[in-house]
């Protein structure tokens, strides 16, 4: 495919971005929260966001329900007007369907499901999970082995009961990686 180029993003950092469908998009950094509704071309600032400490750098998008981690799981059903809590403990990483939480030992992963968050299995311990992703394949999570820049993908193909994992060669800097249908990474260059 190829990249075209939106309007710029207000925000004074960026860290993350979820893309819906018909030009709906997200995207979050020091604890602010945006929205676009023209894929990109014009952004506004959600005022009703979760406050600074409870915006981190984790969103996940399924539909209309829009999904910010951070200190709590937080939840809006109507395009970031309203929230409420999902799940009262730190997120480690969402999509908007499935989560990991988890400061000490197992990350543990878990499935959205209306109100409710279903717990499924957990990660090996030693490692820190960047991001999370499901599919029609499965569930895949990138994670650091702590203490390392190793990275890892764990996958699982029952419902995130059981993880194998497969190491990454190459690459270290899990702010580049991302999940989904498949896994990539994009060099780019950072100005400071």
């Amino acid at each position: 495919g190829r990249w075209e180029e939106r309007g710029p993003i207000p925000a004074t950092s960026l860290t993350a971005l979820a893309v819906g469908e018909q030009g709906e998009g997200y995207a979050v950094g020091v604890g602010q929260l945006w929205r676009t509704a023209d894929g990109g071309r014009s952004w506004s600032q959600l005022r009703g966001a979760p406050a600074p400490g409870q915006v981190s750098e984790q969103l996940g998008l399924l539909g209309e329900r829009l999904i910010v981690s951070g200190a709590r799981l937080m939840r809006s059903d109507d395009h970031g007007v309203t929230w409420r809590v999902q799940h009262d403990e730190p997120v480690l990483a969402t999509d908007g369907e499935w989560v990991i939480t988890g400061q000490t030992g197992a990350a543990r992963v878990g499935q959205l499901s209306g109100d409710a968050v279903l717990w499924r299995g957990s990660l090996p311990q030693g490692h820190r999970p960047a991001a999370i992703a499901g599919s029609p394949e499965g569930v895949r999570v990138l994670a650091n082995k702590e203490g390392t820049s190793r990275l890892v993908v764990f996958t699982s193909r029952d419902g995130g009961m059981t993880f194998t994992e497969r190491r990454l060669s190459g690459v270290s800097d899990p702010a580049w990686v991302g999940l989904g249908d498949a896994l990539w990474w994009v060099d780019v260059e950072r100005r400071a």
